[in-house]
């Protein structure tokens, strides 16, 4: 293999590397990361339990339906909507 080849996979890997620690880092706000949320993700037509997710941000039903669709292999086509596990909402 070329040294240009072995440069081009190395600056391939750190670009993914860069944009992976870039997509899961956020700004929480001071003593928002001390509250979560226990949301159950359900099929968005039947209603089938399909897991459950725990946010520490946002707080609302949209974004644990995006937690839903986003982190459950289940639910990854957008087929979930989330309602509050604590009150049934």
């Amino acid at each position: 293999m070329s040294n240009n080849s072995n440069q081009s996979i190395k600056s391939k890997f750190a670009l993914i590397f860069v944009s992976t620690i870039f997509a899961v880092t956020t700004t929480v706000p001071a003593g928002a990361a001390n509250r979560t949320s226990d949301w159950t993700c359900l099929h968005k037509y039947t209603d089938q339990q399909l897991g459950r997710v725990i946010i520490w941000w946002g707080h609302k039903r949209e974004d644990a339906a995006w937690a839903c669709n986003s982190w459950l292999p289940q639910c990854a086509n957008s087929y979930c909507r989330a309602i509050n596990t604590i009150t049934g909402r």
